[in-house]
C-alpha cells in the first residue's frame, strides 16, 4: 500500500515530476552560463565543475517520486538546488566580472599625470618598468 494514494495521487505525482524536470533544466542552463563565463574570463574550472555536479546528482534524477511523498521530496530538493545554483551563479558572473575587467585595464594605467602640456609619465612606472624608473628615464 502506497502513502500517496487516493484522489489526486497521480496528479500530484506528476506535478512534483514536472517541477523536478523543470529545475534541471534551469541547472543545465546555469551550467551552459557558467561554461560561456569559463570561455569569456579565462580562469579555472571550479564554477563549471560545481554546476555540473548539480546537474549530475539533480533531484530530479536521483530522488523517487514513488517512495510514498507524491514527490515532493523531489520537488522540495529541485527547489533547493536551484537556490544553491542560483548562488553559484551570482558569484560566477561576479569573480568573472572581476577577471575581465582586470584583463582590459591599460597596460600604462595609472603611469601617466596630467600637466600643463597634457599627459606625461608621473614616474611611477608600470609593468614594462623595471628598477622603479619611468619609460621616459630609459629612453633619455
Amino acid at each position: 500500500m502506497f502513502a500517496c494514494s487516493g484522489p489526486g495521487a497521480g496528479a500530484a505525482i506528476a506535478k512534483s515530476v514536472e517541477i523536478g524536470y523543470t529545475h534541471a533544466a534551469i541547472a543545465a542552463a546555469m551550467l551552459a552560463a557558467s561554461i560561456a563565463m569559463f570561455a569569456i574570463g579565462r580562469r579555472g574550472w571550479g564554477f563549471p565543475a560545481a554546476f555540473l555536479g548539480l546537474l549530475t546528482f539533480h533531484p530530479a534524477w536521483t530522488v523517487s517520486v514513488s517512495a510514498g511523498d507524491c514527490g515532493f521530496l523531489q520537488r522540495d530538493a529541485s527547489y533547493l538546488v536551484t537556490g544553491l545554483g542560483s548562488l553559484i551563479l551570482m558569484c560566477d558572473v561576479g569573480y568573472t566580472a572581476w577577471v575581465v575587467t582586470r584583463r582590459a585595464r591599460p597596460e600604462g594605467a595609472g603611469d601617466y599625470d596630467e600637466g600643463h602640456t597634457g599627459s606625461v609619465l608621473d614616474g611611477r612606472g608600470g609593468p614594462d618598468d623595471s628598477g622603479g624608473r619611468g619609460r621616459h628615464l630609459r629612453e633619455e
